[in-house]
């Protein structure tokens, strides 16, 4: 049997040790985590502020973009098994944590661009009263992390919804929070 086969999804809603970590050594953290039922595991862009300093991070796998491809050398046995080594591993700063280069002056604005469309204040929505319908769209996840304590916010295919039933002020910043941090990572 392919050793995928039988993997059930982890849906990483609960804190890991990656997110105590952001608790006890940052001011506050914003995790951005995009997911769906066909991939849930994490995929994580993460900004971090202490102090005055910005910082930013990912948590993901190199090889899930490499899927179905194959490569001489058996390559493709090695990614797959690289890949089920991510899936498999609990978020910690481990080797999957890095580090990621912004200039200073952009760290900065995009931190502050960022924050300003409220992410800290947003609420989730419910679509089970829109009129729309939409079988397996993907969600996008916040984890709103301070010394305090951690949020979890989801909010389920806002493009859709959105794009389906216009003017919701709260999908309209989540989905303009999500790109901004998109565009900082230059996704």
């Amino acid at each position: 049997m392919f050793p995928f086969g039988n993997l059930k999804a982890q849906i990483y809603k609960n804190p890991t040790p990656l997110h105590d970590f952001f608790k006890s050594n940052f001011d506050s953290t914003i995790i951005y985590y995009r997911w769906s039922s066909w991939f849930p595991y994490p995929n994580y862009y993460i900004i971090s502020k202490k102090d005055s300093s910005v910082y930013y991070f990912t948590y993901k796998s190199q090889y899930s973009k490499f899927k179905g491809l194959y490569y001489p050398a058996d390559l493709h046995k090695k990614f797959s098994q690289e890949e089920l080594k991510f899936k498999l591993t609990t978020p910690d700063t481990n080797r999957y944590f890095l580090p990621v280069y912004i200039h200073f002056v952009d760290r900065h604005m995009f931190w502050s661009r960022i924050n300003s469309f409220h992410i800290w204040n947003i609420k989730e929505t419910n679509e089970n009263n829109t009129g729309c319908d939409i079988d397996d769209g993907g969600s996008d996840t916040y984890y709103l992390i301070t010394n305090k304590g951690i949020e979890v916010k989801t909010f389920y295919a806002a493009d859709f919804y959105e794009g389906c039933k216009p003017g919701n002020v709260y999908l309209i910043n989540e989905i303009k929070t999500r790109d901004t941090i998109l565009k900082a990572f230059g996704n």
